[in-house]
């Protein structure tokens, strides 16, 4: 009979015991479910932090386009209004020339409306005229208003007028109303009123709706 002897780990002082293979199979294991739970949590932070910076720029672009107009128009004169149930754009972003406004009356989309007045800066030779128009794109059944500002000078006159768009393209206004009160013989201070609506994002879950408006009256003559 074969005496089989118990098998004795080595206990000696150089000796030290490490971990099985399976152990360490389990133990990467865990690292990697725990890594992969991480790292998504930190991917879904991280987007939805880029879409609330989106969401927050565009509402602050929304609001600095309308706070420029005010501050703008406040110490203007000579308001004045023109629209067109067309695009009041070419393809060169030159105005294409509208129907003038009814004093008291609001318009909005589809139509584009044309608000201009004479500003209180210069070009060293006669006062700037700034123009905003209010332009509505359709795309399909989609349609998205695009508000677009013009400056002229002294050496660039009507029609010569080139548009350059001030919304941005996280900004999609769906609404918008505009209209000139005043400025006659009655009434010689003008009365702007504007109303912008619409939303900011892309994701509806993600979309941040805004609907602003602004009263402008005339302060100098």
């Amino acid at each position: 009979m074969i005496n089989s002897q118990p098998i004795k780990k080595n206990t000696s002082p150089g000796y030290q015991s490490g971990f099985t293979l399976i152990e360490i199979i389990v133990s990467l294991g865990i690292f990697a479910v725990v890594a992969v739970i991480a790292v998504g949590a930190l991917v879904r932070v991280t987007s939805a932090n880029r879409q609330a910076q989106a969401i927050q720029s565009g509402v602050n672009n929304v609001s600095f386009i309308l706070d420029a107009i005010s501050r703008e128009m406040r110490v203007g004169t000579g308001y004045k209004c023109s629209w067109s149930d067309s695009s009041m754009l070419d393809s060169n972003n030159l105005i294409i020339t509208g129907a003038t406004c009814d004093l008291n009356a609001v318009y909005e989309s589809p139509k584009d409306t044309l608000i201009s007045f004479t500003s209180s800066n210069t070009d060293g030779t006669s006062n700037l005229i700034y123009s905003y128009l209010f332009h509505t794109v359709t795309n399909g059944s989609t349609q998205k208003i695009v508000i677009y500002k013009g400056e002229e000078t002294a050496t660039i006159k009507g029609s010569n007028v080139v548009f350059n768009p001030v919304t941005s393209e996280s900004v999609n206004i769906t609404d918008y109303k505009a209209g000139i009160f005043g400025g006659n013989t009655s009434y010689p201070y003008g009365l702007a009123f504007i109303r912008i609506a619409g939303y900011a994002g892309i994701k509806i879950k993600d979309q941040s709706v805004f609907d602003v408006q602004t009263t402008i009256s005339q302060r100098a003559q």
